[in-house]
C-alpha cells in the first residue's frame, strides 16, 4: 500500500481536521447550545444523542402552548443507527463513510485534492438530513404562530397545513424527484470531469460516496421548493397583521433561521467543487456561486410575495374604515364640540399611525440584511481559492529559493 509523503498527509488531516469541527459545531449550535448551554459536561455525546432523540415538544409547549405535532420520519431515526443515536445517526453515518472513502482512496491514489473534496462531500451526508430535521422543528413552530395571524376558513385550516408539512419529508413523489434531482447532479459531475480515478475501486467508492450525497441534496432541494410553495399558500387566506415576533413577521424569522443552517452545509458542499477543480479556471464556479447567491435572495423573497401583498391589503382597508370614522367624528366634533367626541377624534389618530407603522413584508429588515450576507458567503470558498492561489503563487517561490544553496 502505498502511503503518501508526510506533507501530504498534513495538507490532508489539517483541512479534514477543520471540516469536521465546523460540521461537529453545526450541529451543537443548530440543536443544543440554544436549549442545553450545560452540555460540556462529562459524557456529552449521550447527552447530545439523548437531545437530539426528542422532538423538542416540551419546547415548542413552552413557547407555544397550542402546538402544533409532527409525526417522526425517516429523517429522525435512520434505520439502526437511528436506533442508537436518533437523529444523530446522519452524522455517524456521514463520518463513518468519510473515513471508509478516505482510507480506501488513500491506500489506492495519491491525489490530495479528491481525498479532501470527498472529504467535505461525506461530511455533508451527516449534515444534509440534520439541516432537514432542524427546518421541519422550524416549520412547526410557525405552524404554532399561524392560528395567531392567519383567519382560516374553517376550523381544520391549520391543520391541513401541518398535514403538508409533514407530506413535505415522507411523500414518495418528493423522494422520488430528489432521487432524480441527485442522479441530474451526479451526471453533471460526470460530465465535469469528477471521476476520473484510474482505478476501478476508487471510482467505484467515489461514486457511491458521491450518490448517496447527491440524492440527500436532491431531496433536500425538493423540499425546499416545495416548501416554498406550501409557505407562499398563505397569502391565498386573510392576514392578520401586528408587529409581533410571533405573528406574521415570525414567517420571515423562520426562513432566515432555516436558511442560515443551510448556509453552513452549503459552503461545505461548494468545498467539494473547488477541491475538485482546484488547478481549473474559476469563472465556471464564481458563476455558479454568484447564481446561487440569487436564488437565496429569490427563495426568500417570492414564498412571501403573496403574504406582502395581503399585508398590504389589511393595512389599506384598516386605514380606510379608520379615515372613515376619523371623518365622522371630526364632522361631528365640528358641529358640536365635545369632550366624548374629541377623545374618539385623539384615539382614531392614534390608531391610525398604529396601522401606518404596521410592516407590509413579513420579516424585518435584520432577517433580510442576514439572508444577503448569506448569499454573499456563498462566494466565500472562490475567494479562498484564489487568495490560497495567489499566497501559493508568492511562498513558494520564496521557500525555494531558501532551499537552493
Amino acid at each position: 500500500m502505498a502511503v503518501p509523503a508526510w506533507e501530504q498527509i498534513l495538507f490532508i488531516v489539517i483541512p479534514s481536521t477543520g471540516l469536521v469541527f465546523i460540521g461537529g459545531f453545526h450541529v451543537v449550535r443548530l440543536f443544543v447550545l440554544q436549549d442545553h448551554p450545560d452540555l460540556a459536561s462529562a459524557r456529552w455525546m449521550r447527552r447530545l444523542s439523548r437531545i437530539l432523540k426528542t422532538d423538542h415538544a416540551r419546547r415548542r409547549q413552552r413557547l407555544h402552548p397550542t402546538d402544533v405535532t409532527l409525526g417522526r420520519t425517516w429523517l429522525d431515526e435512520p434505520g439502526l443507527l437511528g436506533r442508537w443515536f436518533g437523529p444523530l445517526g446522519w452524522m455517524v453515518l456521514g463520518l463513518g463513510t468519510m473515513v471508509a472513502v478516505n482510507l480506501t482512496l488513500l491506500g489506492l491514489e495519491r491525489d490530495v485534492a479528491l481525498v479532501l473534496s470527498m472529504t467535505a462531500k461525506t461530511l455533508c451526508i451527516g449534515l444534509i438530513p440534520l439541516t432537514l430535521v432542524y427546518s421541519r422543528r422550524l416549520l412547526a413552530d410557525w405552524l404554532a404562530c399561524l392560528v395567531d395571524f392567519v383567519e382560516f376558513r374553517d376550523e381544520d385550516g391549520s391543520g391541513w397545513f401541518a398535514h403538508q408539512v409533514q407530506k413535505l419529508f415522507v411523500s414518495r413523489i418528493n423522494i422520488l424527484l430528489g432521487i432524480l434531482v441527485g442522479c441530474l447532479i451526479l451526471a453533471f459531475e460526470y460530465q465535469d470531469g469528477a471521476f476520473r480515478q484510474q482505478s476501478a475501486w476508487a471510482l467505484g467508492v467515489v461514486l457511491f460516496a458521491s450518490l448517496l450525497m447527491t440524492v440527500l441534496a436532491g431531496i433536500a432541494l425538493v423540499v425546499m421548493v416545495r416548501g416554498a410553495m406550501l409557505i407562499s399558500r398563505v397569502g391565498t387566506l386573510p392576514i392578520y397583521v401586528t408587529a409581533s415576533p410571533y405573528g406574521v413577521l415570525r414567517t420571515g424569522t423562520m426562513l432566515a433561521e432555516a436558511f442560515s443552517a443551510a448556509t453552513v452545509v452549503y459552503l461545505i458542499a461548494l468545498c467539494t467543487m473547488v477541491l475538485r477543480t482546484w488547478n481549473q479556471p474559476t469563472l465556471p464556479i464564481l458563476t455558479w456561486a454568484i447564481s446561487v447567491a440569487v436564488l437565496y435572495v429569490a427563495m426568500f423573497i417570492l414564498p412571501q410575495w403573496t403574504i406582502h401583498k395581503r399585508m398590504v391589503r389589511f393595512k389599506r382597508e384598516r386605514l380606510r374604515k379608520i379615515e372613515r370614522s376619523l371623518k365622522e367624528h371630526s364632522d361631528a366634533f365640528d358641529a358640536a364640540p365635545t369632550k366624548a367626541e374629541s377623545e374618539i377624534v385623539e384615539a382614531l389618530r392614534k390608531r391610525r399611525d398604529e396601522v401606518e407603522s404596521l410592516p407590509e413584508w413579513p420579516f424585518n429588515w435584520k432577517n433580510f440584511t442576514a439572508v444577503l450576507g448569506m448569499a454573499a458567503s456563498s462566494t466565500l470558498p472562490v475567494v479562498f481559492k484564489v487568495a490560497f492561489a495567489s499566497i501559493s503563487a508568492w511562498v513558494v517561490p520564496v521557500m525555494s529559493g531558501a532551499k537552493s544553496p
